[in-house]
């Protein structure tokens, strides 16, 4: 295993990371990062739609913030 091009730390060049767990390929994977993303967007104030279980909504000063997620991508507008 070698450090990816550009991301080289001089006299460091034999240290990489050591993946522990890898969520991709497992059965459960979307269930596991699904729940972690709405337990972190919760604790951040964001409330979840009541008709579209992917989609948070935060409001602060009439100001609104929109985050859907879709598998295990998300977009904050």
């Amino acid at each position: 295993m070698e450090q990816p091009k550009g991301f080289n730390v001089a006299g460091q060049e034999k240290n990489v990371y050591q993946l522990k767990k890898a969520l991709y390929g497992l059965k459960h994977v979307s269930r596991t990062w699904y729940s972690r993303i709405d337990a972190y967007l919760e604790n951040l104030g964001f409330e979840r739609s009541l008709t579209e279980s992917t989609l948070y909504i935060k409001e602060v000063d009439a100001k609104v913030l929109v985050v859907p997620l879709y598998i295990d991508d998300l977009l904050i507008t």
